[in-house]
């Protein structure tokens, strides 16, 4: 079969009209970033307080190791992160972005800790056992006389969220404010194993909690933190890095222990290039030489 060069030339033009038409509905785009849990973590920071333990007593509390050495807190303080983040893009080179609904971003497990969530029995923990779980650590309380042990405490399941409206994004640099978007832990598990009531008298049994829907704050809580930055790393390959500041409080007692996560979450994706740029070109070239061709046979 032959073919005229009128004929070369429309397809031409034809793939360049589609083409161009894919362009202009290519964005904004939505955009998942899988996160690199070698890189993604979040540190679990309690400082030393006070707690009302019940209505007449209140002590200084302290969170130290599990194991080894009890002067510090550095084993069970900080879950690697895992999981994916939802977006929306506004075109390739990133002028904005935003943070949508339905990213799923999880704790990993970072050692064996006590309690057991298997062992509750709707009162207490029925077993001595460590097992896998995010954040482990022992709670120290000072009655007057240094810190005891008062027990050994564990989050699991912990869940994070972010969410934003739209964010613009230097095209420059890939730099944007990591304080815009609301972030913080969405759903957790805690359990309270306490080894040593007779310390405080009374006051204080072993608890176990599920924890859902819990609100988002913004990214820091008023606190500065460095940029949020997106690096190009060649082709439509980006790498997303955001810093996090979450604010955390979980229940002792008649009191409220408050707390906060710092770290970071490292996520990579592939954003959608306008790569059918070079058809349009070609099209538009048909149709230039289809129309310089009909002019001459006039």
């Amino acid at each position: 079969m032959k073919f005229r060069l009128t004929h070369l030339l429309a397809v031409a033009a034809a793939c360049g009209m589609v083409s161009a038409a894919s362009i202009a509905q290519a964005y904004p785009a939505s955009v998942g970033w899988t996160i690199d849990s070698s890189q993604s973590f979040l540190s679990l920071s309690i400082p030393d307080q006070t707690a009302q333990i019940n209505s007449t007593l209140a002590f200084p509390i302290r969170v130290r190791n599990q194991s080894g050495s009890a002067s510090v807190w550095n084993q069970g303080n900080t879950s690697p992160l895992t999981g994916t983040i939802n977006t929306t893009v506004v075109s390739d080179t990133l002028g904005s972005i935003s943070f949508d609904p339905g990213s799923a971003i999880s704790g990993l497990n970072s050692g064996t800790w006590r309690p057991d969530p298997a062992s509750w029995n709707g009162t207490a923990f029925t077993n001595t056992n460590a097992v896998p779980q995010d954040y482990g650590n022992q709670i120290l309380v000072n009655i007057g006389l240094g810190f005891g042990q008062l027990g050994l405490s564990t989050l699991d399941q912990v869940l994070y969220g972010i969410l934003s409206g739209a964010i613009g994004v230097n095209t420059n640099g890939g730099l944007f404010a990591s304080t815009i978007p609301n972030t913080g832990v969405t759903d957790v598990v805690t359990a309270l194993d306490v080894t040593n009531a007779v310390l405080l008298g009374a006051g204080l049994t072993d608890s176990f909690d599920t924890t859902n829907g819990i609100p988002l704050q913004q990214n820091g809580f008023g606190n500065p933190l460095p940029p949020a930055s997106i690096a190009n790393n060649g082709g439509n390959l980006r790498t997303l890095t955001l810093p996090l500041l979450l604010p955390f409080a979980f229940d002792a007692g008649a009191s409220t222990v408050t707390g906060y996560f710092l770290g970071q979450v490292v996520a990579t994706a592939s954003i959608p290039e306008p790569s059918t740029l070079a058809l349009a070109g070609l099209g538009a070239v048909g149709l230039a030489l289809l129309a310089r061709r009909r002019a001459r046979r006039r």
